[in-house]
C-alpha cells in the first residue's frame, strides 16, 4: 500500500510539472491579456489552463485577439478546416499559420478548436488528482485517485481515464476501481465515429474483473 502511495505522489508531481508551462496568450476587448495553454473551444467557449492549474472557461465573443504556441484543428461556420498556430491578428481577428502560408481569419467565423502537436509527448494532455485519509482509531487507510489522458492528432482522439479507491484496515482490503478507453475517428464536415471499453472492479460487490 505505501509503494502505492509513493508511486501515486510521485505521477502527480511529474504531471503538475509538465503541465505548469502556460505559453499562449489570449486578449479580451476590454484590454484584460491572460497567459494561458488554450485547450479547446466549443459552445462558444474558449476553455484554457492556467499557471496555477485551474480550468478556466471564457466567451468566446469576448476575446479580441489569440495567440498560440501549439497547432489546431479549427473549424468554420461553413465547416471548412484548418490545421495551424495563431498569430495576433487585428481586433476580432486571427491570422492562423500553417507551414509558410498565413491566412487571416474572423474569429466569429471559428465554431471550434482542438489542440494539435506535431510531437508524440505534446500530443498528450492530462490531469491527476490524489489524496488519502488515515483514521487512527481503526488504522484504516483509504486512498483515492483519478486520472485523464488524451491524445490527439488530425485523425484520432485517443483517451484513458481511471478512478480508484483502495481501503485497507486490520480486516480487510476492498478495492473500488474502474477505468475506460475511447477511440474517436474524425471525419469530413465535423463527423466522427466514436468506440468505448471500460473495465471495473469492485470487491465489496465480489467483481474481481468486469469488462
Amino acid at each position: 500500500m505505501k509503494r502505492l502511495l509513493a508511486l501515486h505522489i510521485v505521477l502527480l508531481i511529474g504531471l503538475s510539472h509538465a503541465l505548469a508551462q502556460k505559453t499562449d496568450t489570449v486578449t479580451l476587448y476590454n484590454g484584460d491579456r491572460i497567459t494561458c495553454e488554450v485547450i479547446s473551444l466549443a459552445k462558444g467557449k474558449l476553455n484554457v489552463k492556467t499557471s496555477d492549474m485551474s480550468r478556466l472557461s471564457i466567451k468566446w465573443a469576448k476575446i479580441s485577439s489569440i495567440e498560440t504556441l501549439h497547432r489546431f484543428e479549427i473549424i468554420l461556420n461553413d465547416h471548412s478546416v484548418y490545421y495551424g498556430k495563431f498569430k495576433k491578428g487585428l481586433p476580432g481577428s486571427a491570422m492562423v499559420s500553417f507551414g509558410v502560408f498565413q491566412e487571416l481569419i474572423s474569429l466569429h467565423e471559428i465554431t471550434s478548436l482542438n489542440q494539435i502537436n506535431s510531437s508524440f509527448l505534446k500530443q498528450l494532455n492530462g490531469s491527476l488528482d490524489a489524496g488519502f485519509s488515515y483514521t487512527r482509531g481503526n488504522e484504516n487507510l483509504q486512498f483515492n485517485s483519478s486520472g485523464e489522458i488524451t491524445h490527439r492528432t488530425k485523425r484520432f482522439l485517443n483517451m484513458l481515464s481511471f478512478n480508484s479507491v483502495v481501503t485497507e484496515n486490520s480486516q480487510r482490503l476492498s478495492k473500488k476501481q474502474d477505468g475506460g478507453y475511447t477511440l474517436k475517428v474524425f471525419h469530413k464536415k465535423s463527423f466522427f465515429t466514436s468506440y468505448n471499453l471500460s473495465w471495473e472492479q469492485n470487491t465489496e460487490l465480489g467483481v474481481e474483473n468486469r469488462a
